[in-house]
């Protein structure tokens, strides 16, 4: 399993949101937001009744998650995160 840096995953990333996984019972995204060095995640869903913030995160938190995958599943997740924005 390859093993990335906060850095390297900074430096790949053109996106300005990954959705990391939906929720499992109303399929909702639940969703890291990228801002320069500022990394959020949004956690809301449509099966609960409160609104929370977005929660601040680091490279450091995006690149545990990627470090925990396989090689297959990693490869997927850095195409998608260096996907060129749309104009």
């Amino acid at each position: 399993m390859s093993q990335y840096t906060a850095e390297q995953i900074k430096t790949l990333t053109k996106v300005e949101s990954w959705v990391l996984r939906t929720c499992s019972m109303c399929d909702a995204p639940l969703v890291y937001i990228f801002d320069g060095d500022r990394v959020g995640f949004d956690s809301n869903c449509d099966c609960v009744s409160y609104w929370t913030p977005v929660q601040e995160r680091s490279w450091q938190d995006v690149a545990d998650t990627i470090n925990r995958q396989t090689d297959d599943v990693q490869a997927k997740i850095l195409a998608e995160l260096a996907k060129e924005p749309r104009p």
